[in-house]
């Protein structure tokens, strides 16, 4: 331990003595483990951070919990439950001595009154049990009960402790008061403990929680809880310490079929019996929690880190050289040492000890850098977001693997001048002399291998960078099938202004009229929901004409539109003609469809005419009157999909489902200018036809798309800031290792100009040297990016990983930057003086 200590004291002494190096060594590696931990960071708080629960390693989830929403039928996995189905489980389960709670597949908006104050909040609608399933004490209060899932139980609420100190200023007087929840009065039982956000890992947390029995009231829909046909709710369940999945999966599947068979009203039918013997329910780890996101930047974060696992080689290179130069200039104190005795062994020691706490100062600085990067790549992600509740500080598993990453870099760029240095001679020392040209030897090769490896990492940081914003490029530019510039979208919600079905027409009518009379308007829509907004519709359709066997299986999204929507939006109408006013006025029932419906809904026959609803029963409702062109929807990475479009009806329509969709909650405004500018306006105008119609959000289309592209962004920007970072990090490397032999070959350039060498010749060495390092990169380089590109290739969009503009513009850059670097030391031999540089040591 005392040898520890001495090789401390003594590292510590010899870095004080050399603080330039010191610094640029600590402020290089910042940047490689700063980069990693960063991504790290990010990847544990979206991905791998425990949700802050009692032993959230024994919580399990029924099924992926990848779908969200209302959904019916008998699908082959099951995600979401009804209520029926959660009331089964919870009483005849053998797996969770925790118990079973349920929770809403998505957060409700609700409009809060406190007196004079009306604010939108969001709320999650969870069952009585859901606390206590996820072990969780009151900050103050009480939380949620079975009790307050029965009939006729009084209607309360728990606030999340963020809430609570941003509405009510913590004040614990809040319990028990009322508070006017979408009309209805619910009293303040509890608040959650801090730092619980619910199970889902998300930007916008719930702010609070409510019985799932006040699924009306919370909603302003019509409850789902007798619906046993519709399935809405997630289901997770707290089991005994170390729980078998494999049984688990095995077990839950069998009840399911059994409850199917006993409750599935449609169970006589061939297909439907078919479809229940492959139901399954896979029990999955809930420790995390649910994250939507984790499917989404999963693969992207994998890659980052890899990508900044080569700025940290290149960082590691880069000291590594430093170290070779630096222990040539201690030749004299190492020599002397072994005079003295030191064994190689404790030479190794030493100069290894030195390495370390290089890296352990870079480890440290990094994580601040880190720090401060996550925060910012958070805000990159959600900058929407109006509340970004994700803890981004270093916890135990981010300083471990920072703490790994600085002893791994610490080995890497330390263990070879280490090696070589403890392994030198005193006799070879001895013999040798001090004078003299310096040996091309093992050392000049290990630095050559070193700079042109470095060039290597850094051309295929440059091409993952280019690949990616190409990608990112033809995603912004690809024909969308509307017309994003100059859109602004706008988000209300009628429901929970108390507007009745009756009176919704009239209010659409009314804003239309309104906004289109403003300045800088130029016509303006609703819709359920806009292109690219995160939500979809979509139901198994029939067509009349069609046998039961070939409308089977035939699935498409649909949307709820007033007149003019595909003008304000820019669809082209293909054939047919658009929605008029007065369509819902009079029969037939009629819908518009885009081209992608007419192709794989019709098989290519022709639409007008045609008829076709939800199932066989009803494929007769709507008679498709157009057919308009097909504009991307969901994803702007996927082909457009088969979609119709519905007009909202004056009359009340058949079926619940159709009464929701006639509660349009998106707004699109054409601006003949700037769109952003209208918001002002157009919030007043709305406010001006009713105050109490909420306003949930603004942002123009343009935005709209830019948030659909957030995982392309990220990727492309992080690749793009790696991937300069490779490059100056290499840049200065091969500056320091040309500059190192320039100065060490000094005597050798003034003689060759004493013997009469011009300063071309001598401009042609050092440069000649630089192209030498810079074409064996790009040797190595370019085979590693063949191999590596069919890892990236599932990224990108409209372009091949072998691109050759971007292997053309890659390599070209480095060149450049590597022939300017080279070129400063090239000058400064050229500039020598012969008469001085043969008086050099």
């Amino acid at each position: 331990m005392a040898a520890i200590f001495g090789d401390v004291r003594y590292a510590l002494r010899g870095l004080r003595r050399s603080p330039g190096f010191a610094a640029a060594a600590v402020a290089t590696l910042a940047l490689g483990i700063g980069a990693n931990t960063a991504v790290f960071s990010l990847m544990d708080t979206l991905l791998l951070k425990p949700l802050a629960v009692r032993h959230p390693e024994n919580l399990v989830l029924l099924g992926k919990a990848r779908a969200w929403g209302i959904h019916s039928g008998v699908p082959s996995n099951y995600d979401v439950f009804s209520w029926a189905q959660y009331e089964y489980f919870r009483d005849n389960d053998r797996f969770f001595p925790g118990g079973v709670a349920g929770f809403a597949s998505w957060q409700s908006p609700v409009r809060l009154r406190r007196g004079e104050i009306s604010e939108m909040a969001r709320g999650k609608l969870v069952t009585g049990n859901y606390f206590a399933v996820m072990g969780l004490a009151p900050a103050a209060g009480r939380l949620l009960t079975p009790e307050d899932d029965r009939p006729g139980s009084p209607a309360v609420a728990v606030l999340s402790d963020r809430y609570w100190r941003a509405a009510f200023g913590a004040d614990p007087s809040v319990m028990d008061r009322p508070l006017d929840v979408n009309g209805t009065p619910f009293t303040i039982v509890g608040v959650t403990p801090p730092g619980f956000f619910g199970e889902t890992i998300e930007p916008d947390p719930p702010d609070l929680w409510f019985p799932a029995a006040r699924f009306t009231e919370v909603t302003l829909n019509f409850s789902l809880l007798p619906e046993s046909g519709l399935r809405w709710m997630h289901l997770m369940g707290r089991a005994a310490p170390g729980p078998d999945l494999a049984a688990m999966t095995s077990g839950l599947t069998a009840q399911l079929r059994q409850w199917l068979e006993a409750n599935e009203p449609q169970r006589d039918q061939p297909d439907v019996r078919a479809a229940i013997g492959r139901a399954t329910i896979e029990a999955s780890p809930a420790g995390t929690g649910i994250s939507h996101l984790r499917l989404r930047y999963a693969e992207p974060l994998r890659i980052l880190l890899v990508l900044a696992g080569l700025v940290l080689a290149i960082a590691c290179a880069n000291i590594a050289g430093l170290l070779l130069a630096r222990g040539t200039a201690r030749e004299s104190e190492i020599f002397i040492r072994q005079a003295l005795g030191a064994s190689r062994r404790r030479l190794l020691a030493q100069l290894l000890t030195e390495s370390f706490l290089l890296a352990l100062a870079g480890g440290a600085l990094g994580v601040a850098l880190a720090s401060w990067a996550t925060r910012g790549l958070l805000v990159l992600l959600f900058r929407h977001a109006s509340t970004a509740a994700l803890d981004v500080s270093p916890d135990p598993r981010v300083l471990a693997f920072t703490a790994g990453v600085s002893v791994i870099a610490g080995v890497a760029f330390g263990i070879v001048p280490a090696l070589r240095w403890s392994r030198q001679s005193l006799s070879e020392k001895l013999k040798s002399g001090s004078r003299g040209l310096v040996a091309r030897g093992r050392g000049f090769a290990g630095g050559r291998l070193v700079i042109s490896g470095q060039v290597a990492l850094s051309l295929l940081l440059l091409l993952g960078a280019g690949l990616f914003l190409r990608s990112l490029v033809r995603l912004t530019r690809q024909e969308l099938g509307f017309q994003a510039e100059r859109l602004l979208v706008v988000r209300v919600d009628p429901r929970i202004a108390g507007y009745p079905y009756e009176k919704l027409a009239p209010l659409y009518r009314r804003i239309q009229t309104t906004l289109d009379a403003l300045p800088g308007v130029s016509r303006s829509a609703l819709a359920l929901y806009t292109p690219l907004s995160g939500d979809n519709w979509a139901s198994d359709v029939a067509v009349s004409g069609f046998s039961p066997e070939r409308n089977k299986n035939r699935n498409a999204a649909w949307v709820s539109v007033t007149p003019g929507y595909f003008e304000t939006m820019g669809i082209p109408l293909k054939a047919g003609r658009s929605l008029a006013a007065d369509d819902a006025l009079r029969p037939p029932r009629i819908a518009v469809v885009n081209e992608a419906f007419v192709r794989e809904i019709l098989a290519g026959e022709p639409p007008l005419g045609r008829r076709f609803g939800f199932d066989e029963e009803h494929r007769g409702d709507w008679e498709i009157v157009g057919v308009v062109g097909d504009a991307k929807h969901a994803d702007p990475r996927d082909a457009a999909t088969p979609t119709f479009f519905l007009p909202v009806t004056e009359t009340r329509p058949q079926g619940r489902l159709l009464v929701r969709s006639a509660y349009l909650s998106e707004l699109v405004v054409r601006a003949s200018g700037d769109p952003a500018a209208l918001a002002g306006a157009v919030r007043q105008a709305l406010r001006g036809i009713d105050p109490d119609l909420p306003v949930k959000g603004m942002t123009t289309m343009q935005e709209q798309l830019g948030d659909s592209l957030r995982q392309e962004e990220l990727i492309s920007v992080l690749s793009g800031i790696f991937a300069a970072l490779a490059l100056l990090l290499a840049c200065l490397g091969l500056y320091g290792r040309l500059a190192y032999a320039v100065a060490r070959r000094t005597r050798e350039i003034g003689l060759r100009m004493a013997l009469g060498a011009d300063r071309r010749s001598v401009l042609w060495i050092v440069v000649r040297e630089t192209l030498v390092l810079v074409g064996l990169g790009i040797a190595i380089g370019l085979p590693a990016a063949a191999i590596a590109a069919r890892w990236v290739r599932a990224q990108l969009f409209g372009i091949e990983p072998q691109d050759p503009l971007t292997l053309v513009a890659a390599t070209l850059m480095l060149c450049t930057v590597a022939v300017v670097s080279g070129y400063l030391p090239a000058r400064r031999a050229a500039a020598v003086d012969p008469m001085v540089a043969l008086r050099t040591d």
